[in-house]
């Protein structure tokens, strides 16, 4: 029942984000702008949830805690936070989280990546790694390509999603992502940065965040 392993996946209570630390400076490092606090934590190929480790597969994970200067809402936006790797010009884009949870799921699919020119930030060098307009994910409300979920036959026997570690994977990926948009209150999850090479070759990492006109660089790495 393939549908229901994609409904698992995809299905909105699952969007739930992590509980964020008592402030930003409980994280490794953080930042301070006009609209509030924001600290971050590296934590590799992996997240955690129900005292389990899901590995995130061609994917580096930063754990975000937002914390709003005012008790009104406040947007935060994934698209915000840019990675920076080894000290490069070039900043990485983060990746919905229903693309990383569906790469983890079936590792056989094919992401069309493009680039663009860095937006946003003030023309910082090439942003790389940002989804062309085509199915990200199975059920990807911003495209037009109807997406196709192609078959694997080595969990054609897995009724359930849940007894399938791969799903789990992809479940707590999911359920854990940054919850984005304007909620008043803070908010903590994680984004994900796609990195094939090994993480041996991770020597300097940094969060660029885009806050309105302001930018803070988070050191975290």
């Amino acid at each position: 029942m393939r549908w229901l392993a994609v409904f698992w996946i995809l299905a909105p209570a699952v969007w739930a984000g992590v509980d964020p630390r008592k402030s930003a400076s409980d994280y490794p490092t953080s930042a301070t702008c006009s609209a509030g606090s924001l600290g971050a934590d590296y934590v590799g190929r992996f997240v955690s949830m129900d005292g389990a480790s899901h590995q995130t597969g061609d994917y580096v994970a930063v754990e975000i805690g937002f914390y709003p200067a005012s008790p009104g809402a406040v947007t935060l936006r994934a698209s915000d936070l840019l990675l920076r790797i080894n000290g490069s010009k070039q900043l990485v884009y983060p990746q919905p989280a229903g693309l990383v949870a569906g790469s983890v799921r079936h590792p056989e699919w094919e992401h069309p990546r493009g680039l663009e020119a860095g937006a946003g930030m003030g023309g910082a060098g090439v942003v790389f790694g940002r989804p062309r307009r085509t199915s990200r994910f199975p059920g990807d409300p911003t495209s037009d390509v109807p997406a196709r979920i192609p078959a694997d036959p080595n969990r054609q026997g897995v009724s359930d999603p849940r007894d399938d570690p791969l799903e789990m994977a992809a479940r707590a990926i999911a359920a854990q992502a940054l919850d984005e948009g304007s909620h008043p209150g803070p908010r903590a999850g994680y984004i994900y940065f796609i990195f094939k090479k090994k993480l041996t070759a991770l020597k300097k990492l940094e969060l660029v965040w885009a806050c309105g006109q302001q930018r803070r660089t988070l050191a975290l790495k």
